[in-house]
């Protein structure tokens, strides 16, 4: 019988919304190491990060891509919901499990989270646990725009531009909590290697504890 795995802190973040948005954003914004998945079930993308790293770059990079490509991506109808966490994973099959992706998974399925978000009228809703919040900014994650969440334990910011309503009324609520199914043309986010804003960093994020490279496990 094969010994468990040993829990290990990871960046955790979780995607619902057009398709591959978070691929692309990782892509575009040169996070190729981040383990990207895709939920089976409900079609909800998650990126691990490996432990170590510089959390406050990443965090910052990955916004800027997601921002970026909301703003220029197809309208969906509805805001693109994105959150980040960090805490303990394991890893499980071939990816990782663990109470800090079920805590990522669970900020995006908040319902508190998403009728804010749909109240907004944005693209983006990006929401950083209580936690993880806290740690940022005191190593200099700008505060502006961020409002707390209390019943999700959460902060939260919406942007980029208004989604229009043609009978300009707010977009309804989910109260089935059915989330937000993955687009069915599958058009997603293109990711943008052309573009000035993602150019390869010279000062670029490294991992000290991962030698291989490899995020997944």
């Amino acid at each position: 019988m094969s010994e468990p795995h040993p829990g290990v802190r990871r960046l955790c973040v979780a995607a619902a919304g057009p398709t591959c948005l978070l691929t692309s954003a990782c892509e575009s914004a040169r996070l190729g190491r981040l383990c990207v998945t895709l939920a089976q079930r409900d079609g909800m993308e998650m990126a691990f990060a490996p432990p170590g790293i510089d959390e406050v770059a990443l965090v910052t990079r990955l916004i800027t891509a997601l921002r970026h490509l909301a703003a220029r991506g197809p309208d969906v109808g509805r805001p693109a919901l994105t959150a980040f966490h960090v805490g303990i994973t394991r890893v499980e099959g071939e990816g990782f499990g663990g109470e800090a992706a079920l805590r990522t998974r669970a900020l995006v399925l908040n319902s508190a989270i998403r009728a804010t978000a749909i109240d907004s009228g944005r693209r983006l809703a990006l929401i950083i646990s209580d936690g993880l919040y806290a740690d940022l900014r005191a190593e200099g994650l700008p505060g502006q725009d961020w409002r707390h969440i209390p019943a999700a334990g959460a902060w939260m910011r919406c942007c980029e531009a208004r989604l229009p309503d043609p009978q300009g009324r707010a977009y309804p609520s989910d109260p089935q909590g059915r989330g937000y199914p993955s687009d069915p043309q599958g058009r997603g986010y293109p990711s943008d290697p052309q573009s000035p804003a993602y150019l390869p960093d010279p000062q670029d994020l490294d991992y000290p504890s991962d030698p291989q490279g490899l995020a997944c496990p």
